[in-house]
């Protein structure tokens, strides 16, 4: 993913090495026992296999399908039939978002707007987001994307972030 990155800056390592005892720590870390987190997709896949069901969720600046592509790729390899369902199909079409957001934009001759008083599940079709479903001959079902929580899957969440730096 390195390649869609817009940065000159360093990438975040995976693993700290030394500590900063003054001033500002860029990468900010603490001990972990050995065993308490993994980097991987395959150390992930192993640990949801047998969930049956999970919700990955996480900031709008993620790269969910190409997360989504790595991971049933990981379960794949597990032989782990999984079945993906993708949240915004839940999303409200562009022109109702639009006519949402429109009263928080300010003036068209403006760059700048007022804060807005939306919610995350006012960006989607409650109705849609309901019928939203596992599907039964699946061994995982994972319901994916920015607000896939609120379709309200019992099961693992799973959150995904950027790091600070990026």
């Amino acid at each position: 993913m390195e390649q869609n990155r817009k940065t000159t800056q360093f990438m975040m390592p995976y693993r700290k090495e030394g500590n900063v005892t003054h001033g500002y720590n860029i990468y900010p870390s603490f001990k972990l026992d050995d065993g308490e987190i993994a980097i991987d997709f395959e150390s992930l896949a192993e640990q949801i296999k047998n969930a049956g069901t999970a919700t990955v969720d996480g900031y709008i600046g993620i790269y969910f399908e190409t997360f989504r592509q790595k991971l049933e790729s990981a379960l794949q390899e597990k032989g782990v039939n999984s079945n993906w369902v993708n949240v915004d199909q839940a999303m409200l079409p562009e022109s109702s978002i639009d006519k949402l957001i429109e009263p928080f934009m300010g003036d068209k001759t403006s760059i700048f707007g007022t804060r807005a008083t939306i919610d995350l599940v006012d960006y989607f079709d409650t109705d849609k987001l309901k019928k939203l479903s596992p599907e039964p001959s699946a061994d995982l079902n994972i319901i994916y994307g920015t607000g896939a929580q609120l379709a309200s899957w019992d099961g693992l969440l799973i959150y995904i972030d950027l790091p600070k730096n990026e």
